[in-house]
């Protein structure tokens, strides 16, 4: 092989290594003392994320949430941090978002990520739907990019025990689905 004809494939090598797309979307789920944790990364353009919690988690829709959330948004100049707590939202007030209308419109509850950027300038609400999903799933539905009016890179929130832990010791496979136009699926084992 000529010298010439190697650069030229190392160019192009270079060139396919340059145009493979970033770390893809990825959700990340734990438990601790019956508090769950979710974390989902989404890749530029998703504007819509689905996460499915298994079965084995029984919700209680009608509790009390609390938590924390941290949103992580990219901008041109950097990411920017946002901070905050879960709270329960009224349902009356997101009758009409269109956001989890794949899902309908009556929802089991809406939690509302109440956020604020760790120097006060800005804040943000991300409503996070929630409704019975496919095979006795439930199907926790935000649009952060939207709702935030930004490009949202990250979104982690904790919650306090609104799910009730499997009676049996396994793994859990949890499912999120990031919709860009097409939809990306990741998936997390969580231990029990």
């Amino acid at each position: 092989m000529t010298k010439l004809t190697r650069l030229a494939l190392l160019a192009a090598a270079a060139l396919l290594v340059a145009a493979a797309p970033a770390a893809a979307s990825s959700l990340h789920v734990k438990a601790a003392h019956r508090d769950i944790t979710i974390s989902t990364q989404q890749d530029t353009g998703v504007y819509r994320t689905t996460v499915l919690a298994p079965a084995a988690f029984w919700l209680h829709p009608h509790a009390h949430v609390a938590g924390s959330a941290v949103v992580k948004v990219a901008t041109a100049s950097g990411p920017l941090t946002f901070v905050g707590r879960v709270r329960n939202g009224d349902l009356r007030d997101y009758a009409s978002d269109d956001c989890a209308a794949d899902k309908g419109f009556n929802h089991l509850a809406v939690w509302v990520l109440e956020l604020r950027q760790s120097n006060g300038i800005a804040s943000a609400e991300i409503p996070v739907y929630v409704d019975a999903g496919p095979r006795g799933t439930t199907a926790l539905t935000w649009c952060a990019s939207k709702a935030a009016d930004m490009n949202v890179s990250a979104v982690t929130f904790t919650l306090d025990p609104v799910f009730t832990m499997p009676a049996r010791r396994g793994a859990y496979r949890w499912q999120a689905l990031f919709d860009s136009g097409t939809i990306a699926n990741a998936f997390a084992t969580m231990r029990q």
